[in-house]
């Protein structure tokens, strides 16, 4: 096997690729592809790739999905074995097979909206955007009309039906002048005839689906059987079984009132055609692909395999119950290993890295509590059974550390770990049990529990004010879901913790969907006022470096529409500005490298812009932080009469904030009138200014002297001109 240092996601594990089967499940990737296609019928289909939570369900469906790619434009000769001569006693088979011109892949993802409502119309939205982007004419005129037909479901509510769909969404089909309300199973048919003449099939792979609760998962397959059964569609849809079967029975229960444990599984079984379920890894397997990858990336360092062994036997195992429990624990460990590889017991950088990344809060007690772990039992052993009440009180902690263990082991389990690492816990509970076998394992010099090598374990584990490596990680796998991802950025920000993940992004692989990109830069710049005014001078080129490392994975025309739209739907208003002005600053004309063309950084100030103004409009410009930076780039961007129709509107009040930021611009009266001119008559008439100074100045409020002479000359400036 190669060697692989890259870190491993869920979705993208190496344990699935092609020629790397170490689950013996690319069986059944080859063979779902070739009854994908061998599968002629024009009537759309749905499989079900089922399995428990990370059994592998999106990874075989990738894999297909890869086989299909790189054999379609191959003649196809049938070499169906087991699985597809199952599938020929469902599926009526011609004798001659009709080759299909191509297989166009979309993937669907309804996790990634948080909102039911908007499932359905991102669906068809996203379908409409793929089959546009092909090269061929019928399918762009397809698209076009599932543009259209996503219109009706812009407002949909749970429980809907295409009847109350037409009746609730009239005020959507007003711009289409050339459908009435009767007219969505018109629009449909058009669909279904312009469909089925096409000769490519359209494969529609939606993931997470047991992820959803329970109306969304009734949502997602009503759409795939009633509202989206087009002609030469294939449904690819992975899902826990018993998750979804439970959620449609209980979905059931609330509309009707009863609650039949058949109800589900009847349900499901009318709409998924064709099942595939994964089985179950068994334990051995999971613990040798565990020791397979460990043996990889330490091929070149000795380390204990029989301590190792039986620190598995003993409780380590117990952690590992999917390929999903082995990359969360192999990128913890790929870390601490690189780091300490030379200087740690590797077997205790292992056991205790599993501490880490399964059981975090009996690490953490292990790490703060060293007078107890630290040192050999003979450190110990006089001054317990000199006092026995503080032997009861060690147990007691040790007993409450157990007690902070996940589901995933058992206490007994955790406790002979913590023996096996530690002869001062054997001590404290007198443990002669495994004192032999452990004895030949406990000479070294570079044991965990050395009082000189303990805190070499944990150098590199992160303080409370810091960000680890599982919490960066688990926030980029938390980027599928938009307002969960904003919420965990937005705690960051809160902890200080933020510049620490611009850190570690402007240094990572991002190894992730490009959805998921989209989703941190909306939530960067939806978060920027926070980041910029918690910030520091270096903030604006943070910002800069992280948003550009992240868009560089995107295709130039995804990263102009994300950036556009995270202008356009952004809560905030300095902070996207703030961002499109950094970006124009280190714009190099010149250069045919730069990631956004003038035209297009001139179509993000217009969108900036519009947003100054509407906020202007709802009174809320005043309130920001920084409203002269707001009103010099709307002055610039924008139109600017309209910046100088609301300054000459504005109040004493609001006026009198922006002559006190002016007043402090320079420390010399003249230059900061002469500079202050300079910026007012680019967003004000200077004699409406020169008016309302003129009564701001004989406000009583105004009793800093400074300032009273700033507009003093400001005034005198303006009648001089």
């Amino acid at each position: 096997m190669k060697q692989n240092t890259k870190l491993k996601t869920d979705k993208y594990t190496e344990l699935w690729v092609e020629g790397n089967d170490e689950l013996g499940t690319n069986f059944f990737a080859e063979e779902l592809c070739e009854f994908i296609l061998n599968y002629d019928e024009t009537e759309s289909i749905v499989i079900g790739v089922c399995g428990d939570w990370g059994s592998g369900k999106t990874s075989i469906i990738k894999s297909t999905l890869n086989y299909i790619e790189k054999q379609q434009d191959n003649p196809y000769e049938s070499r169906i074995e087991m699985l597809t001569n199952y599938f020929n006693k469902i599926f009526r088979k011609h004798e001659s097979f009709d080759y299909i011109d191509e297989y166009i892949v979309i993937e669907f993802n309804p996790w990634n909206f948080s909102n039911q409502d908007q499932l359905l119309s991102q669906f068809f939205k996203e379908m409409a955007v793929k089959l546009g982007n092909t090269n061929y004419g019928d399918l762009k005129a397809i698209a076009q009309k599932i543009k259209l037909y996503a219109s009706f479901f812009e407002s949909a509510s749970m429980g809907f039906s295409l009847v109350k769909a037409v009746k609730n969404f009239s005020m959507a089909l007003e711009d289409y002048s050339n459908y009435k309300l009767n007219d969505l199973d018109k629009l449909k048919e058009e669909l279904n005839t312009a469909l089925k003449k096409q000769n490519r099939k359209i494969i529609i792979f939606i993931d997470d689906i047991d992820r959803l609760n329970k109306v969304e998962i009734r949502q997602i397959f009503q759409l795939v059987k009633s509202l989206a059964d087009f002609p030469n569609t294939i449904y690819l849809l992975a899902f826990d079984k018993e998750i979804v079967i439970n959620s449609l029975e209980n979905i059931q229960k609330d509309l009707d009132g009863d609650l039949n444990k058949n109800n589900g599984s009847k349900y499901l079984e009318k709409i998924v055609q064709v099942i595939l379920e994964i089985p179950k890894v068994s334990q051995s397997k999971i613990s040798s692909i565990l020791d397979s990858q460990l043996k990889n990336f330490t091929k070149n360092k000795k380390w204990d395999e029989e301590l190792w062994s039986y620190h598995q036997r003993i409780g380590i195992k117990y952690f590992f119950r999917n390929i999903r429990d082995i990359n969360r624990y192999y990128n913890t460990l790929l870390f601490n290993f690189k780091l300490l590889k030379d200087e740690v017991d590797i077997v205790d950088l292992f056991t205790i890295t599993a501490f880490q990344v399964f059981i975090p809060e009996v690490y953490n007690a292990i790490r703060n509590n060293k007078d107890i772990f630290a040192g050999d039992s003979s450190d110990l052993l006089n001054s317990i059974y000199e006092d026995q009440q503080k032997k009861a009180e060690y147990q007691k902690f040790i007993e409450n550390i157990t007690q902070k263990r996940t589901d995933k082991i058992s206490e007994e389990n955790l406790m002979k770990l913590l023996k096996a690492m530690f002869p001062k816990v054997r001590s404290i509970y007198e443990d002669k049990d495994h004192q032999d076998v452990l004895n030949k394992y406990n000479n070294t010099y570079n044991k965990i529990y050395k009082l000189d090598m303990f805190d070499t374990y944990f150098r590199f584990s992160v303080p409370n004010e810091e960000l680890s490596h599982k919490e960066f990680n688990d926030l980029i796998e938390n980027s599928s879901k938009p307002q969960l991802f904003t919420n965990n950025l937005s705690n960051l920000i809160n902890n200080q913790k933020i510049y620490k993940f611009f850190e570690l992004v402007k240094y990572s692989d991002l190894d992730i969907p490009n959805e998921n990109i989209k989703t941190i830069i909306i939530a960067i710049f939806n978060l920027s006022d926070s980041i910029y005014l918690n910030g520091d001078f270096g903030t604006e080129d943070s910002l800069y470096e992280v948003l550009t490392h992240l868009s560089s994975v995107l295709k130039k025309e995804d990263r102009f529409e994300t950036f556009r739209n995270a202008i356009k739907i952004s809560e905030t208003l300095y902070g996207p500005v703030n961002i499109i002005n950094t970006i124009d600053n280190f714009l190099d004309p010149e250069s045919e490298d730069e990631f956004f063309s003038i035209k297009e950084i001139n179509s993000f100030k217009q969108e900036c812009a519009k947003k100054i103004k509407i906020w202007a409009e709802d009174n809320n410009l005043m309130k920001t932080e920084v409203p002269l930076f707001l009103l010099e780039c709307w002055a610039e961007w924008g139109k600017k009469k309209d910046v100088q129709e609301f300054m000459n509107n504005l109040d004493e009040d609001n006026l009198l904030k922006i002559i006190l930021y002016l007043s402090h611009r320079s420390m010399v009266l003249e230059d900061a009138v002469k500079t202050s001119l300079e910026i007012m008559k680019n967003i004000m008439d200077l004699n409406v200014l020169q008016k309302k100074l003129e009564k701001i100045i004989t406000n009583p409020l105004v009793v800093d002297e400074k300032v009273r002479l700033f507009i003093k000359s400001l005034i005198n400036s303006i009648n001089n001109k």
